[in-house]
Parts: C-alpha cells; sequence; structure tokens
C-alpha cells in the first residue's frame, strides 16, 4: 500500500494579470505557495483544491498558472471557485489539464481509499449577505448539484471528502449545505472563499460526523492543511 496523506489548499489567486488584485494579499504569494508546498508535500500525496485558483479570466492567462500547479509535487484535484472564469467546462479543463492534474465539477474520483466530490457551492442562507432575491436560486442549485453527486456515490464504502469552495454554513447551524453532507455520511468538509475578518465567521472542527475545515491559502499562512495522514 503506498503511504500518501491528503492536503488541501484554496484561493491560490494566482497570475500577474491583475497585479492590483493580487497585492490584496500582500507580496510574494506565488513564492510563499511554492515554498510551503514543497516544505509538505510529496511526489504521492493528493492536495485537494477548492477553488479561486487564479485570477485569470482566459485559458490563455491561466496557462502559466496551470504550469506553476503541475510541476509542483503531488497529485492535485481541482474544483471550481467563484473567480475561476477560464474554467468554461468540465470536459474542457479534463482535455486541457496535464497528467496529476483532476478537475471536479459536479462529479467525484476514487483516490487514496477516499471518495472525494466537488462542487462550487454559494451563500448560505445563515449569511449576512445572502440576499434571497438574488441567491436563492443560486444556493438551490447548488444544493441539487451537491445532492446528485453524493447520490452517484451513495452508498459509498470508502470515506467521502466535499470539496467546496464556499463555506458548507456560515455558522454550526443546521442550515445551508450540512443536512446532505450528514446525510451522504461525507467525513470532512474542505471549502475556502473567506478571507481576513471573514474567518470570525468559518466552521472549523468536528460538527455531529462532519469535520470541517476552512483551507484559504492566506488563512493557512500558506501552509496546506493535512485532512487525511
Amino acid at each position: 500500500m503506498i503511504n500518501l496523506a491528503i492536503y488541501a489548499i484554496s484561493d491560490l489567486h494566482l497570475t500577474n494579470e491583475f497585479d492590483e488584485m493580487a497585492n490584496r494579499f500582500g507580496t510574494g504569494w506565488r513564492e510563499q505557495i511554492r515554498e510551503a508546498w514543497l516544505d509538505h508535500i510529496g511526489a504521492e500525496d493528493v492536495v485537494l483544491l477548492p477553488g479561486d485558483i487564479s485570477w485569470a479570466k482566459t485559458w490563455t492567462h491561466f496557462q502559466p498558472d496551470l504550469d506553476f500547479i503541475a510541476t509542483l509535487p503531488g497529485t492535485k484535484v481541482l474544483s471550481r471557485g467563484n473567480h475561476d472564469h477560464y474554467w468554461k467546462s468540465k470536459a474542457k479543463m479534463e482535455e486541457l489539464l496535464p497528467a496529476g492534474v483532476i478537475a471536479l465539477e459536479q462529479s467525484s474520483v476514487e483516490i487514496a481509499d477516499h471518495v472525494i466530490v466537488g462542487i462550487k457551492g454559494w451563500l448560505t442562507p445563515d449569511h449576512r449577505f445572502y440576499d434571497s432575491q438574488v441567491d436563492e436560486k443560486y444556493y438551490q442549485r447548488e444544493r441539487g448539484r451537491l445532492e446528485r453527486t453524493l447520490e452517484d456515490i451513495s452508498p459509498s464504502q470508502r470515506p467521502i471528502i466535499a470539496m467546496t469552495h464556499f463555506p458548507p454554513c456560515a455558522q454550526p447551524a443546521e442550515v445551508g449545505f450540512r443536512d446532505l453532507l450528514q446525510q451522504y455520511k461525507v467525513t470532512h468538509s474542505v471549502y475556502g472563499h473567506l478571507h481576513g475578518g471573514d474567518w470570525v465567521n468559518r466552521t472549523e472542527g468536528l460538527h455531529k460526523t462532519v469535520r470541517y475545515h476552512l483551507v484559504s491559502a492566506d488563512f493557512l499562512q500558506f501552509k496546506p492543511k493535512i485532512i487525511v495522514a
């Protein structure tokens, strides 16, 4: 049996296409990601990247960021964030991604004795910026996508890790996506999207049967978080 670990880190926000936006997160962002990655990740490990991988709006601008990711150790599993505008479809991603990089979009993959599912997610009704007139249809759409993806692998004989870019709930309450994660016996929920002052609203640690992990790069100080040893 191969000795490996599963890590996660989101919101890399790579590319120099929007320097003024990248500067929001400080200087040396890419270099810190690379150094921490090389310090923690081995060639046999798996790294989950739940969204906002790049600021790029087109594949041409994303290609250098993809090349950067591809050269780093480990198998990379990507899912989509709200800023991943270069990501036009899962089929296109699969066509263009190099070996060792996997794209999930309302889909799953079996890897390292786990089943990993990935969707984008959305703001949940308990979030302070949730506007039912704007967000309800997108929230319900993403709930449906998560449920169908989990149904497709049910009943799974392997532990399930769910990747969502948006938090599955804004607080430890029975709202958002938490009921689905519990119903389908998801073991770990990994998510990003939160930065700076929004960290106070995170859901972290074990709640009922699901262990939650905020893995935004700046929250982790660029060090990928180990999810499964």
